[in-house]
């Protein structure tokens, strides 16, 4: 079976359309594909009705907390179109993607299951959404080396990351095995880096 690690958990019409559409894709060329359920806290944490806002420059738990709080006493009743555009991406995840988005950390991943596990199709190398680079969207699983992972349509949404995160990029590039980027003006930066 062949794993898909992707932003399938948010609720925004994008991500989970680029997330069904590689699965559909997946499925016609390797056969069973399966949506890895997971969905780390400092992620998905924004999409839940009291929001949970990180960023890469915060560095206090405490003052996130407030900042959300903050947040939502500005609007404690929801807009009921917001309220219904939310439950039908729910039904939508739960039909076509994934049932539930249980797993907080990478470890927790069931790696024995997959032969092989395709990472992407959306901006998993942004360091401003994935607040920093997550190490489990370049394959970097703890304590598992798998045979065969590839980045498909990966992108960090422009050409090339903030000199800061060079090194760790390039030790993370060596966990995959091929990369394919979404935005062509990325594959001279990620050249320099990628031993293949």
């Amino acid at each position: 079976m062949t794993g898909l690690l992707t932003f399938h958990w948010a609720d925004d019409y994008g991500a989970l359309l680029q997330a069904y559409a590689l699965k559909r894709r997946l499925e016609e060329l390797a056969g069973q594909v399966e949506v890895i359920p997971y969905a780390p806290l400092r992620l998905k944490g924004r999409y839940h009705w009291f929001a949970l806002r990180y960023k890469v420059v915060d560095a206090k738990p405490r003052f996130q907390m407030l900042r959300s709080v903050l947040s939502w006493l500005r609007r404690p009743i929801p807009d009921p179109v917001f309220v219904r555009r939310r439950r039908a991406m729910a039904r939508f995840r739960q039909r076509y993607l994934a049932a539930d988005c249980s797993l907080r950390k990478a470890r927790d991943i069931p790696l024995e299951r997959y032969s092989s596990v395709f990472v992407g199709s959306d901006q998993i190398w942004n360091p401003e959404i994935t607040c920093g680079l997550r190490k489990a969207y370049f394959g970097a699983f703890p304590g598992h080396q798998k045979e065969r992972v590839a980045a498909y349509a990966a992108s960090f949404g422009g050409a090339s990351l903030p000199a800061k995160y060079d090194r760790e990029f390039q030790a993370l590039l060596q966990n995959l095995d091929a990369v394919s980027l979404r935005e062509a003006g990325a594959v001279p930066y990620v050249q320099q880096f990628f031993p293949g």
